[in-house]
């Protein structure tokens, strides 16, 4: 599974959740921190990711190369062979929105 995030709060507070959930369904999540002021978020599932950190040149825009260096980052990935890539928030927000709705969030995997 290939994440990719920068320092924007909004998606790097999913990380930890992204994190456990991928990896509860059989996925190791790579997540790769796009830009030199992205820290490395930590809490409860993030042991069970693999963070690479990524810098661009300053005159690049860190959001518009995290969403297009998710398609390039899975052929660093030799080791597997398929890959997923997903946006970081998809997985809890389709978990979180069956949970609201009284589904059991299972159903959605």
């Amino acid at each position: 599974m290939v994440l990719t995030v920068n320092n924007n709060e909004n998606y790097l507070t999913w990380i930890p959740w992204a994190c456990k959930h991928w990896n509860d369904v059989g996925m190791t999540p790579h997540i790769f921190l796009i830009g030199r002021d992205t820290p490395q978020p930590t809490g409860e599932g993030t042991q069970e990711c693999v963070f690479h950190g990524v810098d661009v040149p300053k005159e690049w825009d860190d959001a518009s190369f995290a969403q297009v260096s998710r398609l390039l980052f899975p052929a660093t990935l030799t080791q597997y062979q398929n890959v997923m890539v997903s946006d970081t928030d998809s997985l809890p927000l389709l978990v979180l929105t069956g949970i609201l709705a009284g589904q059991n969030p299972m159903m959605f995997l």
